[in-house]
């Protein structure tokens, strides 16, 4: 399977030639008008790479990549006019991965994706953890972004597939509300249930979740249908 580019770029001239470059390159694009079409992209399918310009209408692409790094570490490129030394300082200190100043050549452009692509690789085979689970109802490719249970897909926001998860790698066991809010959400964001001033540990009422099975599966339709949307809108 191809990897997924998502650019978001207000200019549609521009936003058909990188599409072309990558489609030619052997990539997956998907593209998005302005910084809400874009976020709504990232919520929707995964994104191995996201391009972004930054004088965009709606939404601007600093803060499209602010909200993008509290649900995926996927690289970001900014992809703009903006050539002002404070400018790219600050789309780095968002989270960009890459800053590039327009214009730029289809060559540059298609070997900065793909080192973009190679650095992510990396860091996720340093990690040495197991990529991949799967049981008699469910199989997970984490590095996919890939859910499928009984074989069909799973159409999940990254907020819930990190949740399905950290469940699967903790099945048979019972974790509790602050050990998945620990592990799952951002470190930077705070769920929309606690007030300013509150951290996880002293948040009330901590119920914990089972992971053992409901059917062959450890989650069971219960954990597919009900648990990942309610949680996933704390």
């Amino acid at each position: 399977m191809p990897d997924t580019v998502l650019i978001v770029e207000d200019e549609a001239p521009v936003r058909e030639l990188l599409t072309t470059w990558l489609e030619e390159a052997g990539y997956a694009p998907r593209s998005a008008a302005n910084g809400i079409e874009g976020l709504r992209e990232v919520y929707q399918a995964r994104s191995d790479v996201i391009v972004a310009d930054i004088l965009m209408p709606q939404m601007d692409g600093f803060e499209l990549c602010k909200l993008v790094r509290e649900v995926t570490d996927a690289p970001i490129m900014f992809l703009t006019s903006l050539g002002e030394e404070q400018r790219k300082l600050e789309g780095l200190n968002l989270g960009a991965d890459v800053y590039i100043v327009k214009p730029v050549g289809m060559d540059e452009f298609l070997a900065r994706i793909a080192a973009l692509l190679r650095r992510r690789a990396r860091s996720q085979q340093a990690t040495g953890e197991p990529r991949r689970y799967a049981d008699p109802m469910l199989n997970i490719d984490f590095d996919r972004h890939e859910a499928r249970i009984n074989g069909l897909a799973m159409d999940l926001t990254p907020t819930e597939f990190r949740l399905l998860w950290f469940l699967a790698q903790h099945a048979g066991r019972t974790c509790s509300v602050r050990d998945i809010l620990e592990n799952v959400w951002d470190p930077r964001t705070t769920p929309r249930t606690w007030s300013s001033g509150t951290s996880p540990a002293s948040a009330p009422s901590w119920r914990s979740i089972p992971a053992t099975p409901a059917t062959s599966s450890p989650f069971g339709a219960w954990a597919t249908d009900a648990m990942l949307p309610a949680l996933s809108s704390w």
